[in-house]
């Protein structure tokens, strides 16, 4: 201990001279008294070193129950954990509180065991609860070449177009409009690239809302010297013809390719031919050997009699519509590419591949972005053997169950004075744990027990 802590060595000198000179044992006697004062635990040391009493570590044992009535009253004073170190690591108790992690340092530190936590109100019945998901896909087409300022032509298809995967994008555009020409862009994220088997087409799949709007096709501009990539420098793109969107994929100031128009559903089936069968697949192509784009019968029917009134009735009453197994309907399975950017619709021919059968006739939708099928993430919702109805009481969003090896009736109480969140109702199963042999005679079932008051 420091000097500067203690007040022995003062004695004499606040004790007048005459006591000192005659009396110099009551001198010592005084000295003496003040040394034993300052011994560990005595009242002066507890005075005069209080900062370091307040040290968890170094303090006196008689401190320990104040230091845990002040930090941690309402933590069970039956721990594994040494009151020393539970009061020096019990913010980190109270700032996870509440939480799974608050619930497994209480089972760490009382009981030095583990428990899990799980939710019944995860496995509740709700009608409509699946996550239902889909997706939205561009296409992208890197053909042609692009003039940046005054450089030389570079070809868009040496550019890798996996860059943007992940990235936030821009779609640009240059639109007519009166008195006026502007570049405008939709800005959407690419969450993932896909090749195709076509050289310089990638499928992109993108986060756009349902609110995303593309302007018509004859207000679009072609890029003539034009900065459409938002690097202050002009840009001329060559042009693709018919098939040219002239809207055009732009990420970090570097344009990367234009989209391309794709089958999006099926608007009409006109002529439904004859003699199809499910699941035959077909190329769907408005120029042969373009456009890629697969369908795949999906259904038929017969339209072999139809009973039909005539106007001069006749005895028979029917009238014969068409051959067995006409089609009903396709499936898009690869919306395809290149399709003419200037209309909206395509129709399509498919000869059956019975040769006796009669050639259908289906018009598509053309667009930009294909929605593709939707689906179900999880099985939220669906019937199950999991999924249980609400009862308002085991099964519901405020029910909570701790799974321990250690019996509920060493703990339970604890835990709800201590760490039991508010508003919640916790219910206890034991998991048996170790090998052996036992035989036993039970009837009924083991349930989870409502442990809260």
């Amino acid at each position: 201990m420091s000097i500067k802590n203690k007040l022995s060595h003062l004695v004499s000198g606040h004790l007048p001279s005459f006591v000192r000179a005659e009396y110099p044992q009551f001198v010592e006697f005084i000295e003496a008294y003040y040394r034993f004062l300052e011994k560990t635990g005595n009242t002066h040391d507890v005075l005069l070193n209080s900062d370091e009493w307040r040290d968890i570590d170094n303090t006196l044992d008689v401190f320990i129950p104040e230091f845990k009535s002040q930090f941690a009253y309402d933590f069970p004073s039956d721990t594994e954990l040494s009151t020393r170190r539970l009061i020096k690591y019990i913010s980190q108790y109270y700032e996870a509180k509440g939480s799974e992690n608050a619930t497994e340092m209480f089972f760490r530190i009382v009981l030095n065991s583990s428990a899990t936590i799980s939710y019944p109100g995860d496995n509740i019945l709700r009608a409509s609860d699946g996550k239902w998901v889909r997706k939205n896909y561009i296409k992208i087409d890197t053909s042609g070449t692009i003039v940046e300022g005054a450089a030389a032509a570079v070809n868009i298809s040496t550019r890798d177009v996996f860059d943007v995967e992940g990235k936030e994008i821009q779609l640009a555009y240059y639109l007519s409009l009166p008195g006026t020409d502007e570049v405008r862009t939709i800005s959407t994220t690419c969450l993932h690239v896909i090749g195709t088997s076509e050289p310089n087409i990638y499928m992109l799949e993108v986060s756009l809302s349902d609110t995303y709007s593309f302007p018509d096709h004859a207000d679009l501009l072609n890029i003539t010297t034009v900065d459409v990539d938002g690097d202050d420098a002009n840009e001329t793109i060559s042009a693709l013809g018919n098939e040219d969107t002239k809207i055009f994929l732009v990420y970090d100031e570097t344009v990367y390719g234009r989209l391309t128009r794709q089958l999006t559903s099926v608007a009409s089936i006109d002529a439904y031919g004859s003699m199809f069968q499910v699941p035959d697949s077909y190329l769907a192509e408005e120029t042969p050997g373009v456009n890629g784009a697969i369908v795949r019968v999906n259904s038929t029917q017969d339209f072999n009699t139809e009973l039909y009134f005539l106007e001069d009735y006749v005895e028979a009453g029917y009238v014969s519509l068409g051959d067995d197994n006409t089609l009903a309907g396709l499936r898009i399975i690869e919306s395809g590419w290149k399709f003419n950017a200037n209309a909206e619709t395509v129709t399509i021919g498919f000869d059956p591949y019975d040769a006796s059968g009669e050639i259908a006739t289906v018009t598509f939708n053309t667009g930009l972005v294909y929605k593709a099928p939707g689906y179900f993430k999880d099985a939220s919702g669906f019937l199950s053997d999991v999924n249980k109805l609400f009862d308002n009481y085991y099964y519901q969003p405020y029910s909570y169950l701790i799974t321990s090896a250690t019996p509920v009736d060493e703990w339970g109480s604890k835990y709800l004075d201590s760490t039991h969140p508010s508003g919640f109702k916790m219910f206890s199963e034991m998991e048996l744990t170790g090998t052996g042999s036992v035989t036993a005679t039970a009837t009924g079932s083991l349930t989870a027990i409502d442990t809260t008051p």
